[in-house]
C-alpha cells in the first residue's frame, strides 16, 4: 500500500508540471491571466498510533509531491516505524531538510508545529476533541491553514447468518477495538508482528488494552454477555 501511494502522488505531481501557467480565460482581450500553482511551504504532519507506516506515508507522499518540506510528528508509541521511514528516504537520496521526523510527547514536540510561524500548515489526525481544539486555537493566532482528520469508534457486528463471512480482519488489526463481535476468527494468525504471516498483533499499549476492556464492559452491560472470541484479540503488549 505505501508503494501505491507514492506512485499515485508521483503521477499527480507530474500532471501538475504539465499544467504550469495554465491560461485562464477572462473573456477580455486586454488581459492575460494564468493559473500558477506553487508549494505551500513547510507543513506539519501529526499522525496517530494505528497503521503508523500507512498513515505517515499517506501524508508525507502528498506533501513531498506538492513540493513542500514536511515535519512528521508520529505518536510516541510508534516513533520507531517513522524513524525507519526517514532512513529509507535518506537511502533513496531525498534532499536534507525535505522530510524531518520529530519524535516526542505532544506538548513538547507536536504543539509547537501549530504555533511556529515558519510552519505554514498543520495536518492532524488524532482522536481527542480537546487536542483538536488546542491545535485550532494555536493556529488561529497566525491564521494558519489546518486540516483535521476526525475519527470515530463505530462498532462492527457480524452475525452467523451472513452470506459471506470471508472478511479480511487484518483491516481492523489496530482500530482501537472497533470490532466488538467477530465470529469468523479461525483463519486469523495472531502472533508477534515481526513474524511474516502475522495477521493480528497485540494491542499497542497497556493503556489501550485497558480501554478495550472498558469498551467490552460497557457493551456487556448494554447488550448482554461478552462474545466468545479468541483471548488473543486482547493480548497484552
Amino acid at each position: 500500500m505505501p508503494n501505491c501511494l507514492f506512485e499515485y502522488y508521483a503521477d499527480l505531481a507530474e500532471a501538475l508540471d504539465l499544467k504550469k501557467k495554465t491560461p485562464a480565460n477572462l473573456h477580455l482581450d486586454s488581459f492575460k491571466s494564468y493559473v500558477l500553482r506553487e508549494p505551500l511551504g513547510v507543513v506539519g504532519l501529526i499522525t496517530q498510533w494505528n497503521y503508523p507506516l500507512l498513515m505517515a506515508t499517506w501524508k508525507v507522499a502528498l506533501a513531498l509531491a506538492a513540493g513542500c518540506a514536511a515535519i512528521l510528528k508520529p505518536s510516541k508509541l510508534v516513533s520507531i516505524t517513522c524513524l525507519e521511514l526517514g532512513e529509507i528516504y535518506t537511502e533513496v537520496g531525498l534532499p536534507p531538510g525535505a522530510l524531518n521526523i520529530l519524535t516526542g510527547l505532544g506538548p513538547e514536540a507536536g504543539a509547537p508545529l501549530s504555533s511556529h510561524p515558519h510552519v505554514d500548515k498543520v495536518f492532524l489526525f488524532l482522536f481527542r476533541v480537546m487536542l483538536f481544539a488546542k491545535v485550532i486555537t494555536a493556529a488561529a493566532q497566525l491564521v494558519k491553514l489546518v486540516t483535521l482528520e476526525l475519527s470515530e469508534k463505530s462498532s462492527i457486528v457480524v452475525f452467523d447468518d451472513t452470506d459471506n463471512l470471508d472478511i479480511d480482519v487484518r483491516a481492523f488489526n489496530e482500530t482501537k477495538s472497533s470490532i466488538l463481535l467477530i465470529l469468523w476468527t479461525k483463519n486469523i494468525k495472531i502472533s508477534d508482528p515481526l513474524e511474516e504471516d502475522c495477521n493480528l498483533g497485540p494491542i499497542v499499549s497497556f493503556g489501550q488494552y485497558e480501554k478495550v476492556l472498558k469498551f467490552i464492559s460497557n457493551a456487556k452491560n448494554k447488550v448482554g454477555e461478552r462474545p466468545q472470541v479468541k483471548k488473543s484479540f486482547l493480548a497484552k503488549s
